[in-house]
């Protein structure tokens, strides 16, 4: 670059006439400075070079603007200054000094690069993209604006690009290791797992010691189920790297699937080792010393596990609790739930999922939920103290608006706010003045649209439990009602210290939730008989129709109109299920595998959002596969859009509910999209909600009284297609035609419920309202 710039002052030596040769004298005058002045300031640029290397920043910069002044046209000193400018976040003055370069020297891929480079710190991918680009046509073989774009088109997840760029830059650079990785890479998450093994390999001979390319090719050799050649590169990558965990780790899994339990054993006390807070890797030895039958070996992985890595966070605890429930392993379930409240008996979430999951079970009678019913409310009364008087004593609501509270962390797009949105709406604030107290922040579309009905909306997400009781308490509120039950996000224990006269559980739970002043819990007759009172906590108080009244979904083509029975089209019926996982315990597949026996060319489409990996889906059709019915007659997918889940309903002829924790809102959400669901009504509420929603839609004759029952009525409506397409087309308008959909009318219920919970209480306590002094928790 000097002395290119320098060939730009020089001329050729060639005679002149003498009546020029003083212009020419001051021509070489001017051209000698310029040189002295480049010369002067290349000096600096190199010195400046090497104080950006030592890491003082700051100076390198001042010495690259030194060189600037000496030479105001040395475009490499504005792109290095660029470089040190960047370096120091100092991003304008770095895309100035940048623009400066380009000015005086536009075709220089330098330049371009470090403005691509500039725009990636900036996340501005787009620009730095462009740039890239740029400086690739100016300078075709600059290895480093390859890496940049791939890793860029990766960060935007654009991988097709990634993939294509890397293939022309290895191409181009056989013999870059780095590409050959950064291309292997891109294999693997592309699942070609064959190109990224050969990729690898190839930079393994360039550097036979690599650990982590050693690692990349016994992780693909195993998961190719090679555990051979797995076998010996893990041990190749033990003699590189021998404190190397995840080697031992993964060689304990590849002893495991050989049925190699104890060398498997081995490999995984190994890795325990190295890393003692591995706690999958005690779970999996624990595993290993249970298929051997060495049962107190694996209790002690086990327990290691649980104390390596669910003390300090209980709810992990949980969570193995449920996974545990899921195989069919219940009474440990109850022991895991158990233990997370014994490590620390004030974390109520722990209780929370030991009820909310309980609900799920099909080997748990009401009696023994009612007993931990009790101990949660036993430990309740130990956390709070309730008070005892209110702001605003009880009066009739005539004499002013009833001031009424919702605890949640769904007021949002989730099913409590489906369900929640009509009625809100429809609310007479005339009589009834609304509070929000919302327990986890949600702003979205459905927010937007209720917030406006609340008087007041506060966050008390991250309050502690005393504290949002005073606020509740110093608001006034008459009637607070709690719509989480033991579900996540619950500040139930708020519930605990009565910071209202009257207290309320709605619409989020399926079961009593057995808070120390929790009064009433609002149902219908059918999701609550009046002989199961006793299981309950709280007073029932019947609404006259249903319990649940869900805001129809938003317009769009897609949903516009109800599409044909697609049996009609395929010759086979195909069942479908949208339940959370959660509900689908081993009754639940074996009382389905008995529909499909008798249906041999009967399909089943299952859709829940926990499957959202392909890992989990596997799972899933293991699990139905365990339980007799084939892998090809069963459909796994994943989560989506509410719209594209509510179009999936057109690929789906009858739902089948899960028991004894039925559908809410995926049922009501079936019949507005035409597709009828058999329940069977069980003895508790969360399996006698399907009965209910059923009934008020009218369509009795799906609900199932046993377990053969279910089968015959499946049978029964499968076998008459005529009358289900029937259905079909008219169950959208039957269902808004319902009190299932009718807004209006459910709020005038939901009205006359909360009116007459605080008459009844006017008259019990007979006080006026008079203004005391909070009573202190």
């Amino acid at each position: 670059m000097f002395e290119k710039i320098l060939s730009l002052f020089r001329s050729k030596e060639v005679a002149v006439p003498a009546d020029q040769k003083t212009l020419q004298a001051t021509q070489q005058t001017q051209v000698n400075v310029a040189e002295e002045s480049l010369l002067k300031a290349t000096n600096l640029k190199e010195q400046a070079d090497s104080i950006l290397r030592s890491g003082d920043i700051a100076q390198a910069e001042q010495c690259y603007r030194e060189a600037i002044n000496s030479h105001p046209t040395f475009a490499d000193a504005y792109i290095n200054l660029s470089v040190a400018l960047r370096m120091q976040k100092k991003f304008a003055e770095a895309a100035e000094a940048l623009k400066q370069a380009q000015t005086l020297n536009p075709g220089d891929a330098y330049i371009y690069y470090n403005k691509g480079v500039l725009a990636k710190e900036q996340a501005d991918y787009s620009s730095a993209i462009s740039e890239f680009r740029k400086a690739l046509a100016f300078d075709g073989n600059m290895l480093d604006a390859y890496y940049d774009l791939i890793e860029t088109y990766v960060t935007t997840d654009d991988k097709v690009a990634a993939h294509s760029l890397a293939s022309i830059a290895v191409e181009k650079f056989p013999q870059e290791m780095g590409l050959l990785l950064l291309m292997a890479n891109l294999e693997t998450d592309r699942k070609q797992h064959d190109a990224a093994l050969q990729l690898y390999n190839r930079a393994l001979a360039m550097q036979p010691d690599h650990a982590d390319t050693i690692w990349h090719i016994s992780w693909i050799l195993q998961g190719q189920g090679k555990l051979a050649e797995a076998e010996a590169s893990y041990r190749r990558l033990l003699e590189v790297a021998p404190d190397r965990y995840e080697a031992y780790y993964n060689l304990g899994t590849v002893f495991n699937t050989q049925s190699r339990k104890e060398e498997a054993i081995s490999a995984y006390l190994k890795a325990v080792a190295l890393k003692p807070d591995a706690g999958i890797a005690h779970y999996n030895l624990g595993k290993a010393y249970s298929d051997i039958g060495k049962l107190d070996e694996a209790e002690a992985s086990f327990r290691a596990a649980c104390a390596l890595e669910f003390t300090t966070k209980t709810w992990a605890l949980v969570s193995l609790g449920n996974l545990l429930r899921d195989t069919g392993r219940q009474n440990e379930t109850i022991d895991y739930y158990k233990a997370a409240t014994t490590i620390d008996p004030d974390y109520f979430d722990a209780y929370s999922s030991m009820l909310f999951n309980l609900c799920f079970g099909d080997l748990v009678t009401p009696e023994y939920y009612q007993s931990e019913v009790n101990r949660y409310a036993a430990r309740l009364l130990t956390h709070a103290r309730a008070y005892n008087k209110w702001k605003c004593l009880p009066v009739s609501q005539e004499q002013r608006r009833l001031r009424v509270g919702f605890v949640s962390g769904d007021f949002g797009l989730h099913p409590v706010g489906f369900f929640l949105e009509n009625v809100i709406s429809n609310i007479n604030l005339r009589q009834i003045e609304l509070y929000a107290y919302s327990s986890k922040v949600r702003d979205d579309a459905l927010t937007a649209r209720i917030k406006p009905f609340f008087s007041g909306w506060k966050v008390i997400e991250n309050i502690d439990d005393a504290s949002a009781a005073r606020m509740i308490h110093e608001d006034g509120i008459d009637i607070l009602i709690d719509l989480a039950g033991h579900t996540a996000h619950n500040r139930l224990p708020v519930f605990a210290f009565k910071p209202a006269p009257l207290q309320v559980s709605w619409l989020g739970y399926f079961a009593t939730t057995g808070v120390p002043g929790m009064d009433y819990l609002l149902a219908d007759r059918i999701s609550v008989p009046e002989t199961h009172s006793e299981y309950f906590t709280e007073q029932i108080w019947y609404l006259p129709s249903t319990r649940l009244c869900l805001t129809p979904p938003a317009y769009s083509e897609l949903l516009a109109s109800v599409p044909p029975l697609p049996a009609l089209k395929n010759g086979y019926i195909t069942f479908g299920c949208f339940q959370n996982i959660r509900k689908l315990n081993d009754f639940t597949l074996q009382l389905w595998t008995k529909i499909f026996d008798r249906m041999p060319n009967a399909k089943l489409r299952f859709q829940c959002w926990q499957l959202a990996t392909e890992p989990e889906r596997k799972k899933m059709l293991d699990r139905f596969v365990q339980h007799g019915i084939a892998a090809e007659r069963i459909s796994i997918l994943g989560p989506g859009s509410r719209e594209a889940y509510l179009a999936a309903h057109a690929e789906v002829d009858i739902i089948l509910d899960t028991s004894p924790y039925g559908g809410g809102t995926t049922t009501c959400e079936a019949f507005w999209m035409g597709v009828p669901t058999i329940s069977l009504a069980g003895n508790t509420m969360s399996s006698l909600q399907g009965a209910s929603l059923l009934t008020y839609a009218g369509l009795e004759d799906w609900i199932a009284n046993s377990e053969d029952d279910y089968v015959r009525r499946a049978l029964s409506h499968a076998a008459d297609l005529e009358k289900l397409a029937q259905l079909r087309a008219t169950l959208r308008q039957r269902s808004l035609n319902s009190s299932l959909y009718d807004a209006k009318q459910f709020t005038q219920h939901f009205e006359q419920a909360l009116l007459g919970m605080w008459d009844k209480h006017v008259q019990a306590t007979r006080t006026e309202c008079t203004d005391v002094p909070d009573a202190k928790p």
